[in-house]
């Protein structure tokens, strides 16, 4: 079996991990992405999808549909105002934001960790959010590493992020061992603002399905699978990216969303690039 690949697939910069521990499951992201590879728990969020709570999934007015040239691709990304009862400021990576729910005492860390845990499906339900954890609130605090957050990814482009800390202060008004402290929250946007690289650039090629390969690329082109209905059309191959757990192959809008993780014999020698203008598996 092949072993869960970290995407998005393209140039990279990646940030140190950390490591975190949620009731019975260990985090172990934080990977971020910069218009190239992204951590995304896919394996986490795929055994949770499908669980959904009507008083705490954002409506479709809550959301931004993905597109080219969208304007919730590119900074500045607006979050929560603060106020009484909400403080909030931006770490020092421009995608990562900070937040304390709440005016009352600090929630210790256990209470933090049970509080994740419990409503944990219902944070999942969330359209765009990619992973949920423990750990530290930005980067930064590697150098006193002594306060803790609720940490979750979104995708940009969906759940918009006013509406995903309303989440947060509905579910913990109604939880009573958090409803009168505060709750620390990290909250980091995932996602490529823009294609992987330009068409007229000489590399700008196809993606392979496994990660060393040197299988040329197949001409004529032949789809494994018909292309996805809900796909954005493409123009070039470096509009498409290997997605989800390794397995999707998406237009760059998609970034960051959730997939299947196992091996898949039938695309060892596919590579993922744009087909009568779709992204998708060829061989």
């Amino acid at each position: 079996m092949r072993l869960a690949r970290a995407t998005l697939r393209g140039p990279s910069l990646c940030r140190p991990v950390r490591a975190c521990v949620v009731g019975h499951f260990v985090v172990s992201s934080r990977m971020r992405e910069w218009g190239g590879r992204i951590g995304v728990l896919a394996a986490l969020a795929g055994l949770m999808s499908g669980c959904s709570s009507p008083s705490t999934t954002a409506s479709a007015e809550d959301m931004t549909q993905p597109g080219s040239g969208s304007s919730c691709l590119t900074p500045p990304w607006t979050p929560a105002s603060s106020g009484p009862d909400l403080r909030v400021s931006q770490c020092n990576d421009e995608r990562v934001f900070r937040f304390v729910v709440g005016s009352g005492p600090a929630a210790s860390d256990s209470a933090q960790s049970n509080f994740l845990l419990v409503h944990g499906d219902k944070f999942q339900a969330i359209s765009g959010v990619t992973e949920r954890a423990i750990g530290l609130c930005c980067d930064e605090d590697h150098a006193a590493p002594n306060t803790l957050c609720l940490m979750f990814g979104l995708r940009l482009c969906s759940t918009r992020l006013p509406t995903f800390i309303d989440v947060v202060r509905a579910l913990q008004a109604r939880d009573s061992s958090v409803a009168n402290h505060s709750l620390r929250v990290s909250v980091t946007l995932h996602g490529l603002t823009g294609p992987r690289c330009e068409a007229a650039s000489e590399d700008c090629g196809p993606l392979p399905y496994l990660l060393h390969s040197d299988l040329p690329v197949p001409e004529p082109r032949m789809l494994v699978d018909p292309p996805k209905n809900d796909s954005e059309p493409c123009s070039h191959d470096g509009e498409c990216i290997v997605n989800g757990c390794g397995n999707e192959c998406d237009h760059w809008t998609l970034g960051g969303a959730a997939g299947t993780c196992p091996g898949l014999t039938r695309l060892e020698d596919a590579f993922c690039g744009c087909v009568q203008d779709h992204c998708a598996w060829f061989h």
